[in-house]
Parts: C-alpha cells; structure tokens; sequence
C-alpha cells in the first residue's frame, strides 16, 4: 500500500531470530517482494484478525437482541394471562 500523500513511513528497527530473518528472506524471494513489504502485510493481516477475534459485537446487533428478549417476555405475559382466564373460565 503506497504511503498517502503528506504522511511518510515511519521506520520501525526490530530485532528477530536468524532462523526467523531466514524464512522472511525466503518468501520474500520466492515472491519477489522485498523484507519491508513482506512484514507489513504480515502486520497487516495480523491486526485484520486480531479486529475480527476482538471486537465487541455492533450496537444494532445488541438492540436487536433486547428486542427479542423483549417480545419474548411480551408473549410469555400474554400466554400467561390467556391461562389465567382459561383456569376463570372453567
């Protein structure tokens, strides 16, 4: 992804493993892509999944949820009182 316009990179120095370092170089290459763009995509689909593992559901999802949990106690009350006039009733 270029950089937007205005906004420059920033460098970022890490230390990795050999054994680690070795591996990035080797699908870099096989790619054809260099170590920088290796890494951020790496970051990139990391911070992608850790959003979709920890993000708190929408709030219209947890409306609709009270919604239902509501109609539920609205026709629990309703079956209750139509009981209520059939034990009256008889």
């Amino acid at each position: 992804m270029p950089p937007r316009i205005g906004k420059l990179p920033k460098k970022v120095l890490t230390a990795l493993p050999p054994g680690l370092l070795e591996q990035i170089d080797f699908v870099a290459e096989v790619e054809h892509r260099n170590r920088s763009e290796l890494i951020r995509e790496a970051c990139r689909r990391y911070i992608d999944e850790f959003r979709r593992n920890h993000t708190p559901p929408k709030p219209e999802v947890q409306v609709q949820k009270e919604f239902v949990l509501e109609t539920a106690e609205e026709r629990f009350a309703r079956i209750k009182a139509e009981q209520i006039q059939t034990l009256q009733e008889a």
